[in-house]
């Protein structure tokens, strides 16, 4: 979170990925705000696991299949 609110508020984000299985509301409306506040587009993700994926936070074995994922809650493209 600390890493997405500084690229977020220095307006170094291009787009923001936010994962809807996110339980934390103060979490959730932080990152919108600062999104809505600097004009970054923000998608909404189903599952923090694929969001995790797409950031490369797994490994993946030799028959490129995604293993040992890790979800993430919130992921920004700068």
């Amino acid at each position: 979170l600390h890493e997405v609110a500084k690229a977020l508020d220095a307006k170094k984000a291009q787009v923001c990925f936010l994962a809807e299985s996110c339980s934390e509301p103060a979490y959730k409306k932080l990152v919108q705000g600062l999104c809505k506040e600097h004009g970054i587009p923000l998608l909404d993700v189903p599952d923090s696991k694929e969001l995790g994926q797409w950031a490369g936070l797994c490994t993946i074995d030799k028959d490129g299949i995604a293993r040992k994922v890790v979800g993430a809650s919130c992921v920004c493209v700068v």
